[in-house]
């Protein structure tokens, strides 16, 4: 299976900016084994209150510019009678990555980010419960020229597990 797709959008401040993604996926075997590849392009514009609304918290920063970015992802996937379970490996580079800057309580640029990731996924039913677990490990980076040049980016976790276990009861 091939996708593919595209988008232009256009910013009064910034212009027009395309994107797009491709990704492709293939069956491995009969027992629904999976593996997928994708790679697309991003862009954020910074919103109104980064750029110009004051608060109690945040200093606005009108010379806020857009981040942009790529991205590309591997992945492994199966369903089996028990479940399902997955594994993604992935890497985003952003340029101009929009980020809070503690010290002066406003947005920044950052002027290149690098974040690579690794994601194993699974859910079961046993029992009428749901099972449903993921986790992630990440290593979020600045890789801008200067004092902060692989640094890990702030506040993103490196790591995070989540577990949830849903029943239900009667009506």
């Amino acid at each position: 299976i091939l996708t593919a797709s595209a988008r232009f959008d256009h910013y009064e401040a910034f212009g027009g900016q395309t994107t797009g993604n491709i990704g492709a996926v293939y069956a491995l075997t009969a027992l629904s084994t999976r593996l997928r590849a994708s790679y697309g392009t991003s862009f954020k514009a910074p919103t109104l209150s980064e750029r110009f609304a004051s608060s109690a918290f945040i200093t606005p920063n009108p010379d806020l510019e857009p981040e942009t970015s790529w991205s590309a992802e591997f992945g492994l996937a199966a369903a089996h009678p028990w479940g399902e379970w997955a594994l993604n490996a992935y890497q985003t580079d952003v340029e101009d990555l929009i980020a809070f800057d503690p010290a002066t309580l406003s947005p920044m640029n950052i002027d290149k980010a690098r974040i690579r990731g690794l994601e194993l996924w699974t859910s079961a039913d046993l029992s009428g419960w749901l099972l449903d677990a993921n986790l992630t490990l990440l290593d979020p980076r600045n890789e801008s020229t200067g004092p902060n040049d692989g640094n890990l980016l702030p506040r993103r976790a490196e790591q995070t597990f989540r577990f949830d276990a849903d029943r239900r009861f009667g009506q």
